[in-house]
């Protein structure tokens, strides 16, 4: 692949103030680049071989089995616990 202008990443969106940083101050559209970027490269590590028959779901004791597809179970559970965390939180204290 040839990188060309267009093809550059969008400069961050960093918070005003790093040093006393919060969530909340942060860009939303920051963090989702982030968050596609994490799974991003997750997903590219995924081989055809992990997809079939359900690879993933099987619990023979092989830790070697789908290993990449788990990681990105795995972190989108992360991701949804979080947000969830978050937003009831926000919740908690502005309401």
């Amino acid at each position: 692949m040839i990188l060309t202008n267009a093809d550059r990443p969008p400069a961050s969106i960093l918070p005003k103030n790093i040093k006393k940083l919060k969530f909340l101050d942060l860009d939303p559209l920051e963090i989702a680049r982030q968050l596609t970027l994490i799974e991003s490269k997750l997903y590219n590590k995924i081989l055809p071989v992990e997809c079939l028959d359900k690879a993933w779901s099987k619990e023979d004791g092989d830790d070697n089995i789908a290993v990449n597809i788990k990681a990105m179970i795995v972190n989108s559970n992360q991701v949804k616990l979080s947000s969830s965390r978050i937003s009831f939180l926000y919740h908690y204290k502005f309401n």
